[in-house]
């Protein structure tokens, strides 16, 4: 059964999947069109070069140098999104900051996402400086380096994602951050008995909703902490991906 946490978070997740599909479709028409203009261009440029003088060659050849520019920045930013839609974001951080009125939300993921025309970042770049709660702190008192300035507050909340083609595989909601190998190994990959009962184990993809206490029981019965070494230093938590 569904609970309101996972229910919500699904819901969101299927939102920002329709927005994601539609700057992708945007993008691919875009594409298109400076295809076709780049064409138009040379093949007018080419029809009609004997009678142009040098000014408007070269004007000519800068509209298309535009055009091409253009067609690039495009098509950089369809792969950006393709990688968006296979997983949307991989983690989580409400984050209260010491002048705000309340917590703020943040999802990280490989690339940042806004719609166009907006300034509200729905999906935060792993490099970006917000990022830093995800990865350095556990809840409780932190603070991200901003370009105005250092902000400091408390982690409410922190959760880790899997998504697989727009799909959500699980999410777990921790007080620290966990190994994204460790989180594919044991609770994705794992035929341990214990653990197939906390993931709600069935033939097909499981979609569930996991806590740290969960993980703990599963694999350490006795009831003892995680073990230090599942967390490294930062840059061993830093997940691999490429622009």
């Amino acid at each position: 059964m569904i609970n309101a946490i996972e229910a919500a978070e699904r819901k969101y997740l299927e939102e920002v999947m329709k927005k994601l599909h539609q700057a992708s479709k945007e993008l691919e028409e875009k594409l298109t069109s400076s295809y076709r203009e780049i064409i138009d261009a040379k093949k007018y440029l080419w029809v009609n070069l004997a009678e142009l003088d040098p000014a408007e060659r070269a004007a000519n050849r800068m509209d298309i140098s535009m055009s091409i520019d253009s067609g690039e920045q495009a098509a950089a930013r369809h792969r950006k999104i393709r990688k968006l839609i296979e997983s949307a974001y991989f983690g989580r951080v409400d984050f209260h900051g010491k002048d705000h009125d309340r917590a703020e939300t943040f999802y990280i993921g490989v690339h940042s996402f806004s719609e166009d025309g907006s300034r509200n970042l729905l999906i935060y770049d792993w490099r970006s400086p917000v990022a830093s709660l995800f990865y350095d702190f556990n809840a409780g008192p932190a603070y991200y380096d901003a370009p105005m300035g250092r902000v400091e507050g408390d982690i409410r909340t922190k959760r880790q994602y899997k998504i697989r083609d727009g799909l959500m595989d699980y999410m777990i909601e921790s007080s620290m951050n966990i190994h994204d190998d460790v989180l594919q190994k044991e609770l994705s990959s794992t035929s341990d008995e214990k653990m197939k009962k906390y993931r709600g184990y069935h033939s097909k993809r499981t979609k569930c909703h996991y806590t740290e206490r969960d993980f703990e029981r599963a694999y350490y019965p006795g009831g003892s902490r995680f073990r230090e070494d599942i967390r490294g230093p930062a840059q061993s938590r830093l997940p691999v991906v490429s622009a």
